[in-house]
């Protein structure tokens, strides 16, 4: 396959892959391109941006009953096989095609305000999104950690002089989630402490940063392409844990992370 078709092959999962409807397999191949291409990456924002705009600010439209009996009559009709070339010469001109329209929804957004959000921090799906990244990519390239370690003594100092920060590092392991180290980590142009756990095949990455607010906010927990996401706050602190997890598990995870961090 050639680059640009390859390009391709990526930027026609790009709707697909946020809302959550790719498989496993292709959920990380797509995740770890993005990790690695600019010129997806910035189209996958640009794309990402326009969605969480449209959803948060636009009401839910209905479609018509004429557009639905028009898409099941398409359906119940056989269509003829589409030769690969041609293929791909549509997929490249409705890529294009979209690319212009997402474009024009998103000044269209700035008309009306929306943009200012997508131009000022992150929204919580973006940041969601860029963690998810975070841990496909720590699995992918095998750099999992840096320090090595179950001893939060050893952990924690290696932190020292690499982050304006000391991120908490509590041990776990009595309560079946042993600590396996910790990695200097970027998301988001935002140098965060990565701190890994275990429960028994299962790796948990732990992402945390100083807080912009100083509110204590319980965990947030949701699904995204089979894993499990869990954000919350604590000792002006933001803490994001990624698994695959089931998520009663991850739930009980981080209860104890707070319960740790309150103790301290």
């Amino acid at each position: 396959m050639q680059a640009d078709d390859t390009h391709e092959w990526y930027l026609d999962r790009l709707s697909a892959y946020i809302d959550g409807e790719l498989d496993a397999a292709e959920a990380l191949e797509v995740a770890a391109h993005l990790a690695s291409c600019e010129q997806c990456s910035a189209d996958y924002s640009l794309l990402l941006s326009t969605v969480e705009s449209m959803r948060q600010h636009l009401p839910p439209l209905k479609a018509p009953n004429a557009l639905r009996q028009r898409i099941v009559a398409g359906i119940r009709e056989p269509s003829q096989p589409i030769p690969a070339r041609e293929r791909t010469i549509r997929t490249a001109r409705s890529y294009r095609a979209w690319a212009l329209a997402a474009s024009v929804v998103a000044m269209i957004g700035v008309a009306y305000g929306i943009g200012a959000r997508a131009s000022s921090s992150p929204s919580a799906g973006e940041t969601a999104e860029a963690m998810l990244t975070a841990h496909v990519r720590s699995l992918q390239l095998g750099h999992l950690t840096d320090v090595v370690s179950t001893d939060q003594h050893t952990v924690k100092p290696w932190f020292t002089g690499k982050l304006d920060f000391s991120p908490a590092v509590p041990r776990l392991e009595s309560e079946g989630f042993p600590l396996v180290g910790g990695r200097l980590d970027y998301v988001g142009h935002r140098a965060v402490a990565a701190l890994v756990y275990q429960r028994r095949a299962h790796i948990i990455n732990v992402l945390t940063y100083p807080s912009e607010s100083a509110a204590n906010v319980p965990p947030h927990l949701e699904t995204r392409r089979g894993f499990q996401i869990a954000n919350w706050s604590a000792g002006g602190m933001a803490y994001w844990a990624v698994s695959d997890l089931n998520a009663d598990e991850l739930r009980t995870f981080c209860t104890l992370m707070r319960e740790a961090d309150v103790a301290r």
